[in-house]
């Protein structure tokens, strides 16, 4: 380990953002980047910050954050998640437009990571907040398609069945109405 205790602040960060104390967190990465603007484990710093504001729902800060974080680090092997967040953040603030925007971008290019279903999941969820009611019903088609054993699917349903009450296609509506209350008890 290094013993300049340059990852200490970090592995101090890191333990109250598992713990969901986000401000702790940041605290520790913003003194990690006081002490050591040049450390070796500042990438991770700043990472750690922006997901900490991300989970604490405080949008403005983490919006700030992702941004820093992409763009002092673009090539990061963490730039996945940086984006997943900046996705979610812009969910958070009912930005539903850029949310799909930057969840289409996340799904393009990580199309085989953990966070892809997520995505996909809000995209379709963000459309019905739009009241596209014909592309929400694609996407949450796709998304059905695409992850069938969802622990989202029910949510997912619950979203399409809405979009079709919406176009007034209650047929549909009631069919998948009556999937959820079957498959999902």
């Amino acid at each position: 380990k290094d013993k300049s205790g340059e990852e200490i602040p970090i592995a101090i960060g890191d333990f109250f953002l598992r713990a969901g104390k986000y401000d702790e967190a940041i605290k520790w990465c913003d003194e990690y980047e006081a002490s050591f603007p040049a450390g070796p484990l500042l990438e991770q710093a700043y990472f750690l910050a922006s997901s900490a504001a991300t989970q604490s729902g405080h949008t403005a800060e983490a919006e700030k954050r992702n941004q820093k974080f992409r763009e002092k680090f673009p090539k990061s092997s963490l730039a996945g998640q940086a984006l997943f967040n900046q996705a979610y953040t812009s969910y958070q603030k009912k930005d539903y437009a850029a949310a799909i925007s930057d969840f289409r971008e996340f799904v393009k290019k990580f199309p085989d990571s953990e966070a892809a279903e997520n995505s996909a999941f809000f995209i379709g969820v963000s459309l019905c907040e739009l009241k596209k009611w014909d592309e929400a019903i694609k996407e949450l088609q796709a998304y059905e398609k695409s992850y069938p054993k969802s622990k989202s699917l029910p949510n997912a349903l619950y979203q399409l069945a809405k979009a079709y009450e919406e176009k007034k296609d209650i047929a549909n509506a009631n069919q998948i109405h009556a999937r959820v209350a079957k498959e999902f008890p």
